[in-house]
């Protein structure tokens, strides 16, 4: 979400504030660092992954884009409407629910990091 927040034509298609506070969180829990950053703005990296994409899996970063477009408004729709839990079967979707529920204090971010990114043998 960081990569897709820097390019012009994509980031409109985010959740307004989706990728401020993703990153926020992903680098309070250490999984992403300053320097990936710095490197998801230059001009070469995205002419890379746009040609890769191109190559490879033409239309998958803006299915990515629109993928978390579509669950955090469902999310916000789901707790608005009262839901107090939001199951998700899509690995890493629990930050829509994080970012429209849940206050980012560090104490829950490490709850969240060792929850979310904790092999399932881990978790029991």
């Amino acid at each position: 979400m960081a990569w897709l927040d820097r390019q012009p034509r994509l980031a409109p298609l985010l959740p307004k504030g989706a990728a401020a506070s993703t990153e926020r969180l992903l680098l309070q829990v250490g999984l992403l660092k300053p320097w990936m950053l710095r490197l998801f703005s230059a001009p070469w990296y995205s002419r890379l992954l746009t040609s890769i994409e191109k190559r490879t899996v033409p239309g998958q970063i803006l299915l990515v884009g629109l993928r978390k477009r579509f669950m955090d408004e469902e999310t916000r729709a789901a707790l608005v409407g009262g839901s107090r839990q939001v199951p998700s079967l899509e690995r890493g979707s629990n930050l829509p629910a994080r970012r429209n529920h849940l206050d980012e204090s560090p104490e829950r971010v490490d709850l969240h990091r060792r929850y979310l990114w904790c092999p399932r043998a881990c978790r029991s």
